[in-house]
């Protein structure tokens, strides 16, 4: 076995090196031209993931419309595909000059270039092709494309009126940068906290009882009381753990009992036994600690993405509505930190007193946004973790590459020496990444398989009882917010009805259909934001959608989208405020870096999650304000 477990590793770190050199560049397929079949041309972005979707839906769509006419003379399709780095951002300023009919991309900003993109709402208002009948017509989907898709991102789409729309680009992956979690190591330890086993327990089953009855005020202070016996380390009634089914496993008996609310207070739902306040999440993490697990795992060579998890807490800890009013800056928060003086002003226990502030545009006092409880919160939770050495890898805080550390992740405790780590900040896209990494491990063992493993998105926990307690009586559902700007759009070169764009547009609206959906997602096991209507969708096609998809669609199903999109002017001119919004040069550190980098660095000595958070607003108001678009 352990020579088996040495050659493993040994082809795991070559396998590493392929995957990261085999990120991007040239595409040297090979590709030979049959003029008897009308062409698409195809640009993929070819970045995390991949190119075995869009091979596979170019394979389907050849084979679809095989005996199909695009042209005269010319029966059936070609597909030609270049895959390269060059296709993301800025580059759609110089798409009317390049070959390819459509591109696959991300990092563009749709408000500043959509003026490169040509018109596909005929694509948009129409069902999603599925075939050719027997006439030679179209077969089509009831539900028209733009129907499949968030009405916030399709109102961020049409660049033209609500009477009269027009889009000139689709949604192309739901980007998500968020925290994964290994499914099957909590199940194996008992990490899910049994229903009635943890202290948001008593605030929870106090709201299930009648409204008259409730006592909600002592049932906070009992959680109180709770917690701090268990960070005192004298024990609480309120801590008992079992696996994903509920089962409590003593010697040789289990005992049914249960799990807890979870994170949306609701039972029998997709995050029951998880942590639902940070309290109970920190305790967690030591109890994982003194089960010889690590908590965390990121790439250090790559600090950005350790900012999914301060992201992930702000969005979620502020909400659909204060989101909104923050990407438009138009509209009331009542969670703002007040200020004096440049620093925060607190109550008698300390915590931040909080006002309300209405914004109407954001030109002048957009500023007074960065100071919302919510970042406060997330940026005291991320401070937490520095500050606990035993939460994390050592790959976080040097140059191990996200490539290396999704090997890590999957084998550490696995196949190789070293604690099992429950938790890898990533983006949704990862399982694709690491698909050499699976198939090494598959070799060893088929339990180590894709198919075979078990990975979620992790539902995050409230900040506090008491927002958790407003989650539950609001029926809120969690909230997230997509990255990477990820779009498809045709090239303006070509003509309106030419048969370049006949052509690209049926292959547009046919890869939007519900199975090649999910031709998409077995390929990538990743979402677009596109939803099918899965009670539809074949079963078989379903139940061979990887367990990490399954769990993107429920953890999807059962959150808010916020798109950070607006159509107010000043805002939607200023995008690049929110674009990694807490890794400016901030005023407290004099430097462009990240939180977590910087809490864990202390520099300038001294440096904590309150002065970070006040540097934020210092940073905004005194000087990125005055230099942005008006």
């Amino acid at each position: 076995m352990k020579k088996k477990v040495a050659l493993l590793m040994a082809t795991l770190m070559v396998g590493s090196t392929f995957a990261a050199a085999g990120c991007g560049g040239d595409d040297s397929s090979g590709f030979k031209r049959d003029e008897t079949k009308t062409l698409l041309k195809i640009a993929n972005l070819d970045m995390g993931i991949g190119r075995a979707w869009i091979i596979e839906l170019g394979r389907k769509f050849e084979e679809a419309f095989a005996n199909y006419s695009f042209e005269e003379g010319k029966v059936g399709v070609q597909v030609d595909i270049e895959h390269h780095t060059r296709f993301a951002g800025e580059y759609a300023e110089d798409t009317p000059t390049d070959a390819n009919y459509v591109f696959f991309t991300e990092s563009v900003d749709y408000a500043r270039y959509s003026d490169y993109m040509a018109d596909l709402s005929d694509v948009m208002t129409k069902g999603a092709i599925t075939g050719v009948d027997e006439n030679g017509e179209f077969v089509r989907e009831s539900k028209t494309v733009a129907e499949k898709i968030d009405g916030n991102f399709l109102s961020h789409l049409n660049v033209g009126t609500e009477a009269a729309p027009e889009y000139r680009a689709m949604p192309y992956y739901l980007g998500m940068r968020i925290v994964n979690y290994d499914t099957d190591l909590w199940n194996d330890k008992q990490f899910y906290f049994a229903k009635g086993g943890c202290p948001s327990e008593l605030v929870v089953q106090e709201l299930l009882k009648e409204e008259a009855q409730q006592d909600v005020t002592s049932a906070i202070a009992s959680y109180n009381a709770e917690i701090k016996k268990l960070q005192d380390g004298t024990g609480s009634n309120y801590w008992t753990f079992v696996n994903k089914a509920g089962e409590l496993k003593l010697g040789n008996q289990t005992h049914k009992v249960g799990l807890s609310a979870g994170p949306d207070g609701k039972y029998d739902t997709f995050d029951d036994g998880l942590p639902a306040t940070y309290d109970e999440f920190y305790l967690l993490c030591n109890k994982m600690v003194s089960s010889s697990v690590t908590p965390f795992i990121w790439s250090g060579a790559s600090p950005n993405y350790a900012e999914n998890l301060t992201r992930s807490l702000f969005q979620n800890d502020a909400g659909v509505d204060t989101l909104n009013t923050f990407y438009s800056l138009k509209g009331t928060m009542d969670d703002l930190v007040k200020i004096e003086n440049g620093s925060i002003v607190t109550d008698a226990q300390g915590k931040p007193v909080l006002e309300s502030y209405t914004f109407n545009g954001g030109s002048d006092d957009g500023y007074n946004a960065f100071r919302m409880n919510s970042l406060y919160n997330a940026l005291q939770f991320v401070g937490k973790v520095v500050d606990n050495p035993s939460w994390t890898d050592t790959a976080c805080y040097n140059s191990t590459t996200m490539v290396d550390v999704q090997s890590q992740y999957l084998t550490k405790g696995n196949t190789a020496s070293g604690n099992r780590v429950a938790m890898l900040l990533d983006g949704t896209w990862w399982q694709q990444e690491a698909t050499l990494v699976f198939s090494t491990m598959e070799q060893l063992d088929s339990k180590y398989s894709k198919q075979n493993r078990n990975f979620g998105v992790l539902p995050l926990p409230d900040s506090t009882i008491e927002r958790h307690i407003e989650r539950i009586e609001n029926d809120e559902k969690l909230t997230f917010v997509p990255e990477n700007d990820s779009y498809v759009y045709l090239n303006t070169r070509f003509e309106k009805d030419g048969v370049e764009m006949t052509v690209t547009k049926t292959f547009l609206s046919y890869i939007s259909n519900d199975d090649c959906i999910l031709s998409f997602m077995e390929n990538t096991n990743m979402l677009r934001p596109l939803m099918p209507d899965y009670s539809k969708v074949d079963q078989d096609r379903y139940d061979n959608l990887s367990s990490y998809s399954k769990l993107l669609i429920e953890f999807q199903q059962n959150s808010n989208v916020v798109y950070p999109y607006t159509k107010e002017e000043f805002a939607k001119n200023n995008q690049s405020i929110y674009n990694n919004f807490t890794t400016f040069p901030n005023a407290a550190i004099g430097q462009q870096t990240y939180p977590i980098r910087s809490l864990k660095a202390k520099k300038p000595d001294g440096l904590n999650s309150k002065l970070y958070f006040e540097g934020v607003y210092k940073y905004f108001k005194e000087n990125r304000w005055s230099t942005l678009n008006r």
